[in-house]
Formats: structure tokens, sequence, C-alpha cells
């Protein structure tokens, strides 16, 4: 599928933005409240909002040099007719995951770097007109098949951004910020269905309650096993392989090999 993958952890050559954003960056900002009032304040509200309004700057900076990205491969995509779409789906992916292979230094962190402190009105300007040119770039397909927004390592942003005195609300986890100021972001990808997948270890499903309006909607899922049988870690790597190679020699090895791997790796964790 098209889409964007955004981790919150980068650990190795994948994009930086969300990282060096959630890198206490946001508290760089002078008008930003680390520890809020009581709740019965009269600037509580206030204060508050004020947060919000900075973190949802930061994030979106965060979500735009993605998207700034994303339209200048497209347009190079646009160039060399020659290339199949699956083809282009796979290299966008690695571009994301390894994007020293689209310059010496990361150019998601070099755009974010130049816009973060830009005003939140000016980011949302933007962030229309590159929605707009994406949209006009990707293939028709895609109002079929949906834009994806993958946020991994998501378990490094469960910690709260700010809290308050007595801790008489919240929490407020940066994880919640992000989606929130995406999902509002992203609302203008008109007759483009958008899906949210959302990976991370430990997240309190307490802070995601389906019986909210907010979250009813989302599907929580954990049902990857525990990789402790072979035939049922083999059906789970089905899922992501082509029918047409399932039976070929080399994959039923990688199946072997997988096991070997990952069982002393994932069981002791049970």
């Amino acid at each position: 599928h098209w889409g964007l993958y955004i981790t919150c952890h980068a650990d190795g050559t994948e994009a930086r933005a969300l990282d060096t954003t959630l890198d206490r960056r946001i508290y760089q900002e002078g008008d930003f409240v680390r520890i809020l009032p009581h709740t019965s304040s009269l600037v509580y509200q206030a204060l508050l909002a004020k947060n919000r309004e900075i973190a949802a700057r930061r994030f979106s900076a965060s979500l735009l040099a993605h998207l700034f990205i994303l339209r200048d491969f497209l347009k190079a995509c646009d160039a060399a007719d020659a290339i199949q779409e699956i083809h282009k789906k796979r290299r966008w992916l690695l571009a994301q995951l390894a994007c020293d292979l689209l310059h010496w230094s990361d150019p998601f962190q070099g755009i974010l770097v130049a816009i973060e402190w830009e005003p939140l009105e000016y980011i949302n300007e933007q962030l229309k007109t590159v929605i707009k040119d994406v949209q006009n770039l990707l293939p028709e397909s895609v109002r079929t098949d949906g834009f994806y927004v993958v946020i991994d390592e998501a378990n490094v942003a469960i910690r709260e951004i700010w809290s308050s005195q007595n801790s008489d609300s919240g929490p407020y986890p940066a994880l919640k910020e992000i989606i929130r100021t995406w999902r509002d972001c992203l609302a203008s990808f008109e007759g483009f269905p958008i899906t949210f997948v959302v990976a991370g270890t430990q997240i309190p499903q307490s802070y995601f309650p389906p019986s909210s309006q907010e979250w009813s909607l989302w599907r929580w899922t954990s049902d990857t096993g525990a990789f402790d049988d072979p035939e049922i870690q083999k059906e789970y790597v089905l899922s992501f392989l082509p029918p047409s190679l399932v039976q070929t020699p080399r994959v039923q090895a990688l199946f072997r090999r997988i096991w070997d791997w990952c069982r002393p790796r994932q069981v002791p964790g049970f």
C-alpha cells in the first residue's frame, strides 16, 4: 500500500523527523508548561490549550516533512515511467527505512529542523498544499486501497509530555496528541481512506478505551502469538508472502530458518 512509515524511535537509518520531535525538543518552547495546575485553576484550560497548540505545531511539522519527501518521490517516479507500481511502493518504503539512500544526511530530519519554529498557520497552509499535490500524484487505486500511516515504536511516545498537579487529570501521552494531530491534518485527503497502524509494546489499552467515542472505531490487536509452535508461526509468516512463492524450496527453507532464529529469542519472554 501507499502510505507513510514513521517511527517514534530510530535505532538505525530510519527517518528521524518524529524521533527528533519527541527527543525533548518540545520542551524548548518558552510557553510550554510541563506541569499544569489543578483542573480547578482559572488558568488550567488556557494552559492546556496552549500546550496542545504547541504539540500540534511540532507534530504537524514532522508529518509535513514526510509528506514533502513523498511528493518529491512521486514526482521522480512520474519522470521514470518504466518503474512498475509495486517497485515504486517498495522503493518508497525503503527510502523511509534507509533514508541515507536518499542523501548522506537524513532529509526528513533536515526539513523538520528548517520548519519546526514556523507558526502553525504556515505549517497548516503547507500541509494543505502538499496533500493536494500528493493526491494528484498518487494512482487512482489509492481511492480504493486506502492510504496507510504506520506509527512504529509507539511505546516510546506513550510517555507523558505534560502532567497535572495531584494527577487530577490526564494522562497526557504524546502518542494521543500525535494521532489526534495527524488525523486532523490528513482529513483533507478527500476521497482517500486513511488507515492508521500504531505498533508498539506495553501500550496501556486504558489510554484508548473503545467505550469512548473518539476511539470506538479503532481495533486493538495483539494476536501475533508467542512463536512457540512452528505451524502457528508459519501461518503468521504466510500472511506476508505472495501465494506463488509459498511452495518454493527457498521459502520452505526460510520457514525453517525463521523458526530456528525466532524461537530462542521469543519464548523466554513469555
